[in-house]
């Protein structure tokens, strides 16, 4: 069994051209903000085996402990990264889910849906058009996408 997680982190792009000292982590995510610099957002997808988190969670070895230090430090690193997107525009929301056998993540920026096949690596974009007499609650930008798991249709 394995397991994944997938996180977006944003940073100032760094060039000659703008040397200034603007850290974008000071700026609040539940805002739309004109950034005074340009700014690159990341989405990381991450894997970790479950075996891994057994090793860290053995009761026999408690949190904090010498012989818990001892093991984890004897250990391989547990997460390894699956795959990074960037972009300059922000990721709404993301999911990692399994399609047709095969596991994808899903990122929504604006009406912009991405589908990222982990193992092919394919990506394909589809852009979401405002329903007539929805214009306002679209353009709100709340999107939530899950694949169903009994079958290969979007919600």
């Amino acid at each position: 069994m394995r397991q994944g997680t997938s996180y977006s982190s944003r940073a100032h792009i760094t060039a000659n051209i703008f040397l200034c000292r603007v850290d974008v982590s000071d700026y609040s995510e539940d805002h739309v903000i004109d950034f005074p610099v340009p700014v690159r957002y990341e989405l990381n997808v991450l894997h970790c085996p479950l075996s891994a988190i057994h090793v860290a969670e053995d009761p026999r070895f408690p949190p904090g402990s010498s012989a818990y230090t001892a093991r984890i430090d004897s250990q391989l690193p547990p997460f390894r990264s699956v795959t990074v997107i960037r972009s300059n525009t922000a990721f709404d929301s993301m999911d990692l889910d399994v399609l047709d056998g095969a596991p994808y993540v899903v990122a929504v920026q604006g009406r912009v849906i991405l589908f990222k096949n982990l193992v092919s690596r394919n990506v394909h974009r589809i852009r979401v058009g405002a329903l007539f007499g929805y214009e306002e609650e679209a353009s709100e930008n709340h999107p939530d996408v899950r694949f169903q798991p009994t079958s290969s249709s979007i919600p």
